[in-house]
């Protein structure tokens, strides 16, 4: 496998509980204030940290070559279950809500839910979609 891009490195893990203005470069008296979206932004913003979350497992799992760029069409599938699932469980709004967001039917919201639901049986999977509750819950401050 390839080496992974600079910028991959140049962000240690165990750094991450220290960040602050001086670490990210930006000055003391920036303050970090909490903006409302839109649903559809925060949909897709919900969707973009599923499929990062996911492309890094994958990367790390060498199971994604980064020469390829691409996901399957199941993956594709699964990340925008995911974004559903954890837009209406997460940030609990309802999956007429959801479906509007996304332009899509509710029955489509409601079987990615249930799909979902039934993947947590796998224990990668339902450390995977735990993972991601946490973060969309930091994120996305209902």
């Amino acid at each position: 496998m390839e080496s992974l891009p600079a910028y991959y490195s140049t962000f240690p893990r165990q750094d991450i509980g220290r960040l602050n203005h001086a670490s990210i470069g930006l000055p003391s008296h920036i303050e970090c204030k909490s903006v409302p979206l839109a649903d559809e932004e925060i949909y897709v913003i919900v969707a973009q940290i599923v499929k990062e979350l996911y492309l890094n497992r994958a990367i790390a799992k060498e199971e994604l070559f980064l020469t390829h760029n691409t996901l399957s069409f199941g993956d594709k599938t699964f990340i925008k279950h995911l974004a559903f699932y954890l837009c209406h469980v997460v940030l609990g709004h309802s999956m007429r809500r959801i479906a509007r967001g996304f332009g899509c039917d509710r029955t489509t919201i409601s079987y990615a839910c249930r799909k979902i639901e039934d993947k947590r049986d796998d224990a990668w999977c339902d450390g995977f979609v735990s993972a991601c509750e946490r973060l969309i819950g930091i994120v996305i401050k209902r």
